[in-house]
């Protein structure tokens, strides 16, 4: 599928029931020749945040961050805020390098189908590199097929076998029809190898059952570009950080995971953004869960270099 079609083809709806988190604590990847040398900050790696997009009285809030000219994106997220930012779920984080314009990381997010009380704003963030350190940068977005069911989850790969996937994005897919209102489970890089973006969503409790789709997004660069490595973690909580190790200090991506409490109620990612370390000028990840707490945990992921 071309990155221009899923763009158009995606936008975020709601979300709900079970599933189960089979995420490992990990911290690996491939020595690249030519990289940066383990400890030293990746010059040229800029994070962006666009503005704060208010909902206004709309179910679904659309936001982006744009990279600056001569730079790549290379992961990104969003934030919610405000007294309604409890029930809502990101819908749709999606990477975005076209011709003619600038690379950018859209975002949506939406209130549960009965609304919500209070309003709410998002915020998107970019991660962009100079286009000249991530030689081979594409974009692939893979889909699950077009099925009436509680989950989906959709894998995106690299074609080349030298290329490395150094972030990942998710976005949901009912072809405007409204009708079914999934949420976001999980967008991140498959770990230790850097092989694969997987996605996944699950329909809010009490939602219609019509057909749906989830998409993945794989942002792929050539091996060689940046020494990077993953740098995860599962903890049973709603708010987790991760941040990147002292060897490797420069965050690249952020990727992260829910599930389904005991009863099978599902929770939906709510932020997934790269935050900025209090009193550092580094980045790490920060994952926020809405709905119950998932009974094996929240998984979250840097991606760094």
């Amino acid at each position: 599928m071309k990155q221009s079609r899923a763009n158009r083809a995606t936008r975020g709806r709601r979300a709900s029931l079970l599933a189960t988190l089979a995420m490992t604590a990990v911290a690996g990847g491939v020595q690249a020749a030519g990289a940066a040398p383990a400890g030293a900050t990746v010059a040229g790696v800029t994070r962006h945040v666009g503005p704060l997009v208010p909902s206004d009285g709309r179910p679904q809030t659309e936001a982006q961050a744009e990279c600056p000219a001569g730079k790549k994106v290379i992961g990104g997220g969003a934030r919610v805020t405000g007294p309604a930012k409890a029930s809502i779920r990101l819908t749709r984080l999606v990477p975005v390098s076209e011709p003619g314009g600038p690379d950018r990381f859209e975002a949506a997010a939406e209130e549960p189908p009965g609304g919500a009380t209070g309003v709410h704003s998002l915020e998107a963030y970019a991660m962009c590199a100079p286009a000249n350190t991530v030689p081979g940068h594409t974009i692939r977005a893979l889909s699950s097929a077009w099925e009436a069911k509680p989950i989906h989850e959709a894998v995106a790969g690299c074609q080349d076998p030298n290329d490395e996937v150094l972030g990942a994005g998710a976005a949901i897919d009912d072809n405007g029809a409204g009708t079914v209102h999934p949420g976001l489970q999980m967008a991140r890089v498959g770990a230790p190898a850097l092989d694969i973006a997987r996605a996944r969503a699950a329909l809010v409790p009490g939602s219609s059952l019509g057909s749906w789709r989830v998409l993945a997004y794989a942002i792929c660069v050539d091996r060689t570009a940046l020494d990077a490595r993953a740098s995860s973690d599962v903890q049973p909580l709603r708010l987790v950080h991760q941040p990147c190790p002292s060897e490797r200090p420069t965050l690249l991506s952020v990727g992260g995971a829910t599930g389904a409490d005991a009863d099978g109620f599902p929770s939906f990612l709510n932020d997934l953004f790269p935050e900025q370390v209090p009193g550092q000028s580094g980045y790490r990840t920060l994952l926020r869960v809405a709905g119950p707490l998932p009974a094996d945990g929240v998984a979250v992921r840097a991606i760094c270099a």
